[in-house]
């Protein structure tokens, strides 16, 4: 569908729009006239002239110089009756980087805004006035931005948010312990919030704020698992929210006295110098990758059903407690050797009340694990094996792929027998087609794709698997383009 742009400029086409408030007010008497005619004359057909609608869909892609940076041309107070429909707003590839002022506008103008599309645009941080949004704010698309660090604090306050979309930056790891469920609600709380900080030693508050609708999480194509970025050229080692430069120093002291002890001193602080950039490289690398995801993944996100990770640096994932809501799991083109931590974690339960004997033992242990899991993808990692109960501790499972992990040698025989089954039932469907019969026989739970793999082979056979049946994760997630 080719949907042709609106060629005149941003303010014309708000100063144009119909005013929402006479629209109401027009509509609530052409309601009453309607009545009182039915009434009147049941049997003539009453023809009224068609209004103009008011804005409910904004498109305002690709439109750099109008916006120069800001957003500023739209938080003007004369176009607040103009937006109070409006549900959809694109602003893509716009060169916005300066989202101040959005959220107080749009929280005021627009109380129905539903969806935003903010991709493509240098943001490199949201304001902590963007979360004045919600509660009407469902789908958020931040493709393509310029985010780095840690994941963006402000967007854990859009607690009615549906789908979350942030592929194509450069976030870190998601840091979301310490925030307080009050947290921006008022500065007065703010101000306790932080005293409650410092009077515990800057622990912070445990608490995490549950995005309890998010059921897609999009985070593809950043830098998680592989730590803040390190130049060493320039000698600089990222640490997040700020930038340690490691002068080296390169003088030499020259004294007639001691020139052998300078010598041997330089030489020493020198190999001193080149050694510690590494150390704190690999302390920092060691440190942000047991911190990428939230362990208790289930409490932050208990209804997620996609969770897309493709193309990170992960080496693990850190999750302990998975949503049992989990159906989409997209980790390919990581770095992870293994799959354990998808496998459930039997863990204890801890119970509040210490007087309530209502629950046995046996009640206080459960498997936390993502056992709803539908689609798994893991290809393009470095897997060196795969668990022998996976199929069995995911029932449900209906596509798995593994191909593309060249230290992957051997599979379970579980495993191996699943895919005799997907062969089988390929060659039964091959023979239906070709007789033009229908099979009667529902086909196998999962598929399993797991070519090509060079170090793998089907038991009884000495080649390693060449031929090419995977069609991997592809790279679309389902998200809909939402360009001009």
């Amino acid at each position: 569908m080719f949907i042709k742009k609106d060629l005149r400029k941003i303010a014309t086409i708000l100063d144009d729009a119909v005013d929402c408030n006479t629209y109401e007010k027009e509509n609530n008497e052409d309601e009453n006239e309607n009545d009182n005619d039915n009434t009147n004359n049941t049997n003539k057909k009453i023809k009224r002239l068609k209004r103009e609608e008011p804005l409910t869909v904004l498109r305002l892609g690709r439109r750099k110089q109008e916006f120069n940076g800001t957003v500023q041309v739209l938080c003007t107070p004369s176009h607040i009756p103009k937006l109070k429909f409006l549900h959809t707003i694109n602003l893509y590839e716009c060169n916005i980087s300066n989202l101040h002022g959005f959220g107080p506008m749009f929280h005021v103008a627009s109380p129905n805004l539903e969806t935003i599309n903010l991709g493509r645009n240098p943001i490199e941080k949201i304001p902590d006035d963007f979360a004045d949004v919600y509660p009407s704010l469902k789908h958020l698309w931040l493709d393509d931005c310029s985010l780095s660090g840690e994941f963006p604090r402000p967007l854990l306050l859009l607690k009615n948010l549906i789908t979350l979309r942030l592929p194509n930056n450069n976030i870190t790891h998601l840091n979301i312990g310490g925030i307080d469920t009050n947290e921006n609600n008022n500065k007065k709380d703010n101000d306790n919030d932080d005293n409650d900080h410092n009077n515990n030693g800057g622990g912070g508050s445990s608490k995490v704020i549950p995005l309890e609708n998010l059921k897609t999480l999009c985070l593809d194509r950043n830098k998680l698992g592989g730590g803040d970025t390190f130049k060493v050229s320039d000698q600089r080692i990222g640490t997040g929210t700020e930038e340690k430069v490691i002068d080296v120093d390169i003088s030499v002291d020259i004294d007639s006295d001691n020139d052998n002890d300078n010598d041997d001193d330089d030489g020493k602080k020198k190999e001193k110098e080149k050694e510690e950039p590494q150390q704190q490289l690999e302390q920092q690398d060691s440190s942000s990758s047991d911190s990428v995801l939230p362990s208790n993944l289930a409490e932050w996100l208990p209804n997620l059903e996609g969770l897309l990770l493709r193309h990170n640096q992960l080496t693990k994932l850190g999750v302990t407690i998975w949503p049992t809501t989990l159906q989409v799991l997209h980790i390919s083109s990581n770095q992870l050797s293994n799959l354990n931590e998808i496998m459930g974690t039997m863990v204890t339960m801890e119970n509040d009340n210490d007087n309530d004997t209502s629950m046995e033992d046996d009640d206080t242990s459960a498997l936390l694990q993502p056992s709803n899991l539908t689609h798994l993808y893991a290809n393009g990692n470095q897997l060196q094996c795969i668990p022998t109960n996976i199929l069995t501790k995911h029932p449900k499972l209906q596509r798995f792929v593994i191909s593309h992990n060249p230290p992957l040698k051997e599979l379970s025989n579980e495993i191996w027998k699943q895919i005799d089954k997907n062969e089988n039932d390929n060659r039964d469907e091959n023979d239906n087609n070709n007789t033009n019969e229908s099979s009667a026989s529902s086909s196998s739970p999962c598929k399993i794709l797991w070519k090509p793999n060079p170090n793998l082979s089907p038991p009884g056979t000495k080649n390693s698997s060449s031929s090419n049946n995977d069609d991997g994760d592809g790279d679309d997630d389902g998200g809909e383009k939402m360009q001009d």
